[in-house]
C-alpha cells in the first residue's frame, strides 16, 4: 500500500531559491528516518522556468520512500495569496518497507519542523483523494476561493498539521484551541512549531472509515 505525505510552504517575494534548496536539503539530511544518502547519490535539481525549480530527492531517502520538492515563483508580482504560489514537498511512501505508526507520529513531525510549512498531510486514500480534488476544482471555479489550499480544510487526513494562520483562516480558532477541541477524541493532538497537530489514526484511514473522522472533527470544531 502508498500513501502520500504532504507539505505545503507559503513562497517569498524575492527569496533566494539557491539558498532555500540549500536549507531545506540540509534540513531534511538530518532526519534519520527519511535520509539516507546512496553513495555518488546527490538531488537531482531542476531551475524550472520563470524562477521555479523543482528538486527529485528519490536518491537521497531511505528505501520505501520517493520524494521531490517543487518551489514557486518569487518574482516580483508572481506570488499571490493563494495555494498556487506554494512550495511543496511531496514524499510517496510504501507501507509494505515503512512502518506507519512510526512515520506519522515520528517522522511526520520532523519534517514538519524541517520545512515549515503552513499545512501538512498524510493521504492514505489516494481514490477518494482523487474524487475530492474534481469536486475542490468546482468550488474554486464557483466561489473564486482558495478551496483546501490557504483558506479551507476540504477534508481531514490521517495526519495533519496546520500553522497558526492556517487554523485563524480555516476555522476562526487558534492553534491551542484546535488541539484543546480535540485531544479526548484524537489518537493524538499537541501544538508543534506554533501549530496544531493532528493523529487521527497509528494505521491508515481508507474509505468509511476516513470519512466517519473526517466528519468527526469537523463537527467538534463547528461546536465551538
Amino acid at each position: 500500500m502508498q500513501i502520500e505525505a504532504r507539505f505545503r510552504r507559503r513562497s517569498i517575494v524575492n527569496q533566494s531559491l539557491d539558498h532555500l534548496q540549500s536549507i531545506d536539503l540540509e534540513k531534511l539530511s538530518e532526519i534519520d528516518e527519511l535520509w539516507q544518502v546512496k553513495v555518488g547519490a546527490e538531488p537531482y535539481i531542476d531551475q524550472g522556468i520563470g524562477e521555479s525549480a523543482s528538486c527529485d530527492i528519490t536518491d537521497c531517502l531511505v528505501k520505501g520512500v520517493e520524494g521531490a520538492l517543487s518551489y514557486a515563483s518569487r518574482l516580483e508580482g508572481s506570488v499571490i495569496d493563494k495555494a498556487t504560489s506554494d512550495d511543496i514537498l511531496i514524499l510517496t511512501v510504501d507501507l509494505d518497507l515503512i512502518d506507519f505508526k512510526e512515520f506519522s507520529c515520528h517522522t511526520f513531525p520532523k519534517i514538519i519542523g524541517a520545512f515549515n510549512p503552513y499545512r501538512a498531510s498524510i493521504v492514505t486514500d489516494l481514490d477518494l483523494d482523487l474524487d475530492d480534488f474534481e469536486d475542490i476544482v468546482g468550488r474554486v471555479q464557483k466561489t473564486g476561493k482558495d478551496v483546501d489550499g490557504r483558506d479551507s480544510v476540504y477534508r481531514f487526513c490521517a495526519a495533519n498539521f496546520f500553522d497558526s494562520e492556517m487554523c485563524n483562516r480555516a476555522f476562526g480558532l487558534t492553534p491551542q484551541k484546535v488541539v484543546t477541541a480535540l485531544q479526548k477524541s484524537l489518537v493524538y493532538a499537541d501544538l508543534i512549531f506554533g501549530g496544531a497537530l493532528m493523529i487521527l489514526s497509528i494505521s491508515p484511514l481508507v474509505g468509511k472509515d476516513l470519512l466517519a473522522a473526517d466528519e468527526m472533527i469537523k463537527r467538534e470544531l463547528s461546536n465551538l
